[in-house]
């Protein structure tokens, strides 16, 4: 009689077993919903900010306004360069090399790797 009750002992110890994992398993599941349910609200958040943060206002590019001076309004653009790139601006950039600040009339050269990257009043 010992072992018939130790057996019914350890099946209704199974039985419980089994319903909290049954349990344990729906609540997962529930989990795993409401992650992806939050998941999904996070990421429409962060594609409303970027939305929000991009302006969607039309740019002209630089390129594009040098062309436009070029082309439609003609301007040289190699005289502009002369008039950036003096002889006094030159005999600078030799005797003191191609990265500064360098005079020129009303203005000043700024200069990178012998480059020409701004232009200061």
């Amino acid at each position: 009689m010992g072992k018939a009750k130790d057996i019914r002992g350890l099946k209704s110890l199974l039985r419980k077993l089994e319903g909290d994992a049954e349990t344990l398993k729906v609540s997962y599941i529930n989990k795993q919903k409401e992650y992806g349910a939050k998941n999904d609200a996070v990421n429409d958040l962060k594609l409303k900010i970027s939305r929000l943060e991009s302006d969607n206002n039309i740019r002209v590019s630089e390129h594009a306004m040098l062309r436009y001076l070029e082309r439609v309004k003609r301007i040289d653009i190699s005289e502009v360069e002369k008039e950036i790139l003096t002889d006094s601006v030159i005999d600078m950039v030799d005797k003191l090399g191609g990265n500064g600040t360098y005079p020129n009339n009303t203005f000043k050269v700024v200069m990178k790797n012998h480059t020409v990257i701004t232009i200061i009043n």
